[in-house]
């Protein structure tokens, strides 16, 4: 028997839904295929692409390592310049000269078409000077600890703006874990080494000794600045800040200035600045450069904020007076000159107070 016109078109639909089904199907898995073999290039294209990047980073990275290196050796040779010897200077800077004419023509090479090509990946014909790095850091944090002043720019800049920091922030931590520290009497020794470090690193001194124990003399003076003030005030007349000398004390080897600093006003606050480069002259024009500043600044900006309702007392570290002098000009470089009149007739010592 014939199938009815009812089955025949329902065949017919069967038959047009399977293959539309099928070529739909095969759309689908012509297109999940294509899709896969563009994310493969595309994933083949950044991994190149990120290879490529880290081989030139690496490449980057060591050319900075060896004109960094040759900085430093450079700036080395540049503070021998500052030298009183002729000959230290001589040397120095024949070897800044050197530094300087082999960093240029590193720049000038390195610059050349086909140069990182030709030579980022040959690390035999590459330097390493990691030394110079350490020896660098080795000398920066040496001289931290001792207090000497770096004046070649980059050693002075890196000195202060790098290395102190770090090891001010390591200081506080060791100051932290002191506490937690049990050792034997043996150990003693250790522990004076590192508590006398932690204390040249907080303070920035050598130490902040107790002046009344290494005093010779302590001398009560007279201060005048500018007119009838006792004071010095600050060269920006916007930093409402007055500078005066309290006392002078007399050392073994140094000059000591207790140094007073208050705002001008009970409602105003002034930023202080440390005294880089201060100096004093006496009666016969003899000049003593400061040594250390023992004032409390800040870490990182190397201020300390002197509030209206406070004194603000800290220690200039000089040379020792070679003579009594009548008279003494403080050269502070945020203030006005201060003429300072000791009364050394009336000087008592450490015994007598």
């Amino acid at each position: 028997m014939d199938p009815s016109p009812t089955d025949q078109l329902l065949e017919k639909i069967g038959r047009y839904l399977s293959n539309a089904l099928t070529a739909f199907e095969s759309l689908l898995s012509e297109i999940g295929t294509r899709l896969w073999a563009a994310v493969r290039r595309t994933g083949h294209f950044v991994l190149r692409t990120l290879r490529q990047g880290l081989k030139n980073l690496s490449y980057l990275l060591r050319l900075s390592s060896i004109f960094l290196a040759l900085v430093w050796i450079g700036s080395g040779c540049f503070e021998f310049t500052y030298n009183g010897s002729w000959i230290l200077k001589a040397l120095g800077w024949a070897g800044t000269i050197f530094a300087g004419a082999v960093i240029l023509s590193g720049v000038v090479i390195s610059l050349w078409p086909g140069f990182s090509e030709k030579y980022s990946d040959q690390r035999t014909h590459t330097i390493q000077f990691i030394f110079v790095h350490i020896v660098a850091l080795i000398v920066l944090s040496t001289g931290v600890y001792f207090h000497y002043e770096f004046r070649s720019p980059v050693l002075a800049w890196a000195q202060t703006s790098l290395v102190t920091p770090l090891l001010r922030i390591a200081a506080h931590g060791m100051a932290r874990n002191s506490a937690e520290i049990r050792s034997y009497s043996t150990e003693e020794p250790v522990r004076s080494r590192l508590k006398s470090f932690r204390e040249r690193l907080l303070k920035g001194t050598s130490g902040q000794l107790r002046t009344s124990e290494e005093s010779l003399l302590l001398v009560s003076v007279k201060c005048k600045g500018v007119g009838d003030n006792t004071w010095a005030r600050a060269n920006d007349h916007g930093i409402a800040l007055n500078m005066w000398v309290e006392t002078i004390r007399q050392t073994d080897a140094s000059t000591i200035l207790d140094i007073a600093v208050k705002t001008w006003y009970e409602s105003t606050t002034g930023e202080l600045q440390k005294a880089d480069g201060a100096y004093f002259v006496d009666d016969i024009g003899t000049k003593y450069e400061m040594e250390h500043d023992r004032g409390d600044y800040t870490l990182f900006d190397g201020t300390h904020v002197c509030k209206g309702d406070e004194i603000c007392r800290f220690q200039l570290v000089f040379p020792k007076l070679t003579r009594r002098s009548a008279f003494l000009y403080l050269h502070h470089p945020q203030f006005e000159r201060l003429e300072i009149v000791p009364d050394w007739q009336n000087a008592p010592t450490p015994s007598q107070q």
